[in-house]
C-alpha cells in the first residue's frame, strides 16, 4: 500500500470504520461506478434477437457490468446462420452499452439499455438491422461483506483491482485517407494494459507483432467507404476505430477524360455466376464460379474469404460443409462500390448402403435417411498437434503435425495454403522462411464449421562461419580539377557506405574528393589497425585509366593531371597493399576501369542447402583477394541510375534485397545480369593476381533480419 492510501486508511479508521475506509479507496480507483452498475445487472438474462431476418434465442450472463453470449441464428437469408457469433458489449453506470457488438459480423453495433430487470435495444451492420429485448430471471448473489480491519478491507481493494479493468484498448491508427489507389495500407498499433484477445479489420482476424504493432493491406471502392478496426481485451472491454476512406479516380489525360466521365456513371453491380444448389455426401464440396463487371473488381469472397480469380474472372476452391442444409455466400464489390451477393445452398445427405428391399425387408430401413445429428452437439473444434518451437539454419523448414478430430476434418492450412492430410490426420510440407522469427499459423475446421488453430514459432539463425569484424573504406571523387568533373560518384560511395554500416554491420571510413595521399594514407592505417580474423571491403567510385601499351590499370585521385602519372594510383600499388594488409578476406569494388584480373575459371555448382553450406565454409576459412568492377576495358557509365550510376544502383539494390548469408561471387550474379542489360557495360568479377589470394571469397552477412 503506498503512502497516500496509508494515510486515507488511517483517516477512515478514524472517521468511518472499516466500511468507510473501503468506500474510500474505492472513490480513489474511481471504481463505485462500475460496481454499481454491476450491482443492478449483474446475473442472468434471458430473451431474444431478431437479426438479418433470422432468429436466436439469447442467454446472457452479465458480471462486472461486462457480458458475452453466444449464439447462431435460425433461418434469414443470409450465410450467418451457420456461423458462430457472439453478443457483447459493456454495461455502463447508467445502463446503456458501451462497445456493444455481434462478434463475427463487420463493422457490427449493438445499442440499448438495461434497466429495472428489462433490457431492450437495436443492432446493425452493413447489410443486416434487427433487434433484442432480455429479461433477468436470476439476479447475482451479492458479494459478501468484507471481513472486518485492515487485512479485509487491503484484499477487498486488491480484488476489485484485478476486476476494475475497465479501459477499452486504445487503437492508433489514421482516421482518414486519401488515395486514388484501388489498395491501401493499413498501419498502427493496439495498446491496453490487459491483454488482447481479439484484434480485426472488418471482422477479419489480423495478427498483432509482439509490440502491438499491424501492418497490411486493404482493397477499397471508388468514393468514400469505411474500414472498421475492433480490439477486445481478456476482461470484455471493447474498443472501434474507423477510417474514412475516400478513393477519387486515377487522373487521366484529356483523351481519356470521355471514358473516364462514363465510367464514372457505372451503377450496375457485378454478375456472380454460381450454381444455387449443391446435393453433396461428402464433407468437402468444389465450388466453382465466374464474376463480370464491367468495372475493376476490388474484392470476391466465398463464406466471408476473399479469393483470387483467374484472368477471365473465374474461381475454383474447396470448402468443408455440415451435415444438413446450410448456405454459402459469395460476394462481389466492384471499384465503385456495386455489391452483389448470391447464395448456394447446400445439402449434405448421409450415404446409406442397403440390400435389395425385395429379398431382404429389413433393407428397407436402411433406405430411410438417417436422422441428422443436431448441428449444435458437436461444438469441439479439431485438437492440432504441433512443435511450439523450430530452430534451422536452412531457408526452409519442414511442419510436421497431426489434426484429431471425432468429425471429418473438412479443411487444415497453413498460412492459409491448404495442406494435403492422410487418413490418420496427419501431414508434412515445407515452407521458405527468412532469417529471424517467423510465425507460421496452422488452422482446421471440421465438418461442423468447428475451427482451431495453432501457431509455431520458427526462429532461422544466421550460418555461424566463425567471422570476424567487417569494415570498409569508400572513396568517392566528383571534384577533379584537370578532369571532367563527376555527377555521381560521392552520392555512389555515400549510398554504399549507409547500406554496407547500417544492413551489414561494416565499421565504415568514407572518404569524398580523396588524394593519392588521402587513399594511400587510409590503407596504410588499416593495414596497422586489421587483424588476420578481419574482413576488408574498399569501394572506389571515380575516373579510372588503362595505359593502352602496358594494359595497367590506374584509379585517379582528384589532385591527379590527365596527362601526368606522378598521382596516379595504380593495380600494382593497390595490389601490394592488398597483400600486405592482414586481412582475411579482402574485397575491392571498383566502378571505373580495373584491369589486370583473370576472371575466376571454376563456377560453385550449389544444388542443395548441404552444398552450399560446405561452400561458404570453405569459402570462409581460406584468404581471397578478389575484386568486382563495373566493366572491363570498356568506358563506363556515371549516371542513369537515379542519381547514382547504373553499376552503384544495381549494387545497392542487390545488397538491400539480400536476406541470406552470401558470398561475393553469388553477389556479382545479379549484379552483372542487370547491368548488361541496363548499360553498354559488363562488370567484371575475380582473383586479383599477385595479392595473395588463397581460394576463398568475401561473405555478406546481413545483420537488419
Amino acid at each position: 500500500m503506498g503512502p497516500l492510501l496509508q494515510a486515507i486508511w488511517r483517516s477512515a479508521g478514524v472517521c468511518a470504520g472499516v466500511a468507510g475506509a473501503v468506500a474510500i479507496l474505492f472513490a480513489v480507483a474511481g471504481l463505485l461506478p462500475a460496481a454499481q452498475a454491476a450491482a443492478s445487472s449483474d446475473g442472468r438474462w434471458e430473451g431474444e434477437l431478431r437479426y438479418c431476418g433470422g432468429h436466436a434465442t439469447l442467454v446472457v450472463e452479465v458480471e462486472d457490468g461486462t457480458f458475452r453470449a453466444p449464439f447462431r441464428l435460425q433461418g434469414g437469408k443470409t450465410t450467418i446462420g451457420s456461423r458462430d457469433m457472439e453478443f457483447a458489449g459493456r454495461i455502463t453506470s447508467n445502463g446503456s452499452i458501451e462497445g456493444g457488438r455481434i462478434i463475427g459480423r463487420a463493422a457490427s453495433v449493438i445499442s440499448g439499455k438495461f434497466e429495472n430487470g428489462k433490457a431492450a435495444g437495436g443492432g446493425t451492420d452493413r447489410r443486416c438491422t434487427g433487434d433484442w429485448s432480455l429479461v433477468l430471471v436470476e439476479p447475482a448473489t451479492p458479494k459478501s461483506e468484507s471481513q472486518a480491519g485492515p487485512e479485509g478491507a487491503r484484499q477487498d481493494a486488491a480484488n476489485a483491482d484485478v476486476r476494475a479493468d475497465g479501459a477499452a484498448p486504445l487503437i492508433d491508427a489514421r482516421k482518414e485517407i486519401a488515395t486514388n489507389e484501388a489498395v491501401v495500407v493499413l498501419e498502427g498499433s493496439v495498446a491496453d494494459a490487459s491483454r488482447v484477445v481479439e484484434f480485426a479489420v472488418d471482422s477479419r482476424p489480423v495478427v498483432l507483432d509482439g509490440a502491438g504493432r499491424f501492418s497490411l493491406s486493404r482493397a477499397v471502392p471508388l468514393g468514400e467507404s469505411t474500414i472498421v478496426i475492433t480490439a477486445m481485451d481478456e476482461w470484455g472491454n471493447f474498443a472501434d476505430h474507423r477510417i474514412t476512406v475516400r478513393r477519387s479516380a486515377t487522373v487521366v489525360a484529356e483523351t481519356e477524360a470521355g471514358d473516364m466521365a462514363t465510367r464514372s456513371a457505372d451503377t450496375s453491380p457485378p454478375l456472380i455466376a454460381v450454381p444455387p444448389r449443391i446435393e453433396t455426401a461428402s464433407a468437402i464440396v468444389e465450388i466453382t464460379g465466374g464474376v463480370l463487371d464491367n468495372s475493376a473488381l476490388i474484392e470476391v469472397t466465398v463464406a466471408g474469404e476473399p479469393v483470387t480469380l483467374s484472368a477471365g474472372g473465374q474461381f475454383s476452391l474447396r470448402r468443408g460443409v455440415p451435415r444438413g442444409v446450410s448456405e454459402i455466400e459469395v460476394t462481389a464489390l466492384d471499384e465503385w462500390g456495386n455489391q452483389t451477393i448470391a447464395r448456394i445452398i447446400v445439402s449434405r445427405t448421409t450415404v446409406t448402403t442397403a440390400a435389395d428391399p425385395a429379398t431382404d425387408p429389413e433393407s428397407r430401413l436402411a433406405l430411410e435417411p438417417e436422422p441428422e445429428p443436431d448441428v449444435a452437439t458437436d461444438r469441439a473444434p479439431p485438437e492440432i498437434a504441433l512443435p511450439v518451437l523450430l530452430e534451422t539454419e536452412r531457408p526452409e523448414v519442414v511442419i510436421e503435425g497431426q489434426v484429431t478430430d471425432g468429425s471429418t476434418i473438412a479443411d487444415v492450412r497453413v498460412d492459409d495454403r491448404p495442406v494435403r492430410v492422410a487418413d490418420d490426420g496427419s501431414f508434412k510440407l515445407s515452407r521458405a522462411v527468412a532469417v529471424g522469427d517467423t510465425e507460421v499459423v496452422v488452422v482446421a475446421i471440421d465438418e461442423w464449421g468447428n475451427r482451431a488453430e495453432r501457431k509455431v514459432q520458427v526462429t532461422r539463425r544466421l550460418l555461424d562461419l566463425d567471422l570476424g569484424k567487417f569494415h570498409a573504406l569508400a572513396i568517392g571523387n566528383n571534384e577533379y580539377v584537370g578532369m571532367p568533373v563527376l555527377k555521381t560518384a560521392i552520392a555512389d560511395a555515400e549510398a554504399v557506405s549507409d547500406i554496407l554500416a547500417d544492413d551489414y554491420g561494416f565499421e565504415v571510413q568514407t572518404l569524398t574528393n580523396a588524394t593519392r595521399s588521402d587513399v594511400i594514407g587510409a590503407m596504410s592505417a588499416l593495414r596497422a589497425r586489421l587483424t588476420f580474423d578481419d574482413n576488408l571491403l574498399i569501394y572506389y567510385a571515380g575516373h579510372g585509366i588503362v595505359d593502352p601499351i602496358t594494359e595497367r590499370g590506374y584509379w585517379l585521385p582528384v589532385d591527379a593531371a590527365p596527362d601526368n602519372p606522378t598521382n596516379w594510383v595504380s593495380n600494382a600499388d593497390i595490389t601490394d597493399m592488398l597483400k600486405a594488409i592482414p586481412a582475411r578476406h579482402l574485397l575491392v569494388i571498383a566502378d571505373s576501369c580495373y584491369s589486370g584480373t583473370l576472371v575466376r575459371a571454376v563456377n560453385a555448382n550449389l544444388e542443395t542447402w548441404e552444398d552450399r553450406r560446405a561452400w561458404l565454409s570453405r569459402m570462409a576459412a581460406k584468404r581471397s583477394r578478389t575484386a568486382l568492377s563495373s566493366g572491363g576495358l570498356e568506358p563506363v557509365t556515371d549516371s542513369g541510375g537515379d542519381g547514382h550510376s547504373v553499376f552503384a544502383r544495381t549494387l545497392i539494390n542487390v545488397l538491400r534485397d539480400n536476406t541470406e548469408v552470401i558470398d561475393a561471387q553469388n553477389l556479382f550474379r545479379p549484379v552483372r545480369e542487370r547491368v548488361a542489360v541496363n548499360a553498354n557495360q559488363t562488370p567484371q568479377y575475380s582473383d586479383v593476381r599477385l595479392a595473395g589470394h588463397d581460394g576463398g571469397d568475401f561473405i555478406f552477412v546481413p545483420h537488419r533480419r
